[in-house]
């Protein structure tokens, strides 16, 4: 696996101001250190087809994305989190990353 180390000049370049604060509290944040992984492609899967979880398995993406919002109806959302739940747990999906795309908070 690639990691890059973020230039140090990148702050400048982009114009974040040194130092990020929590918008909030404007408390200062502690130091994370940052690494890039460069990814060719990502293919998002609807949670709620079983055929496109299992074929995700085989397709050569970088990152999987399990979504569980848009591409959900609202009455399958439970169906499809059960679903998303038991194909990462039964695994199949080699180095790839996966992300969970969750439904809003609200």
């Amino acid at each position: 696996m690639n990691s890059f180390s973020r230039p140090p000049q990148f702050e400048q370049s982009v114009g974040i101001q040194p130092g990020p604060r929590h918008a909030a509290t404007q408390q200062e944040l502690p130091e994370v250190p940052v690494s890039y992984r460069p990814r060719r492609s990502a293919l998002y899967m609807p949670g709620s087809n079983a055929r496109a979880l299992e074929k995700g398995k085989s397709l050569l993406a970088d990152v999987l994305i399990f979504d569980l919002e848009d591409s959900v109806a609202p009455a399958g959302k439970e169906e499809a989190r059960a679903r998303v739940e038991a194909a990462i747990a039964g695994g199949g999906y080699g180095r790839r990353e996966l992300v969970i795309r969750i439904n809003g908070l609200e």
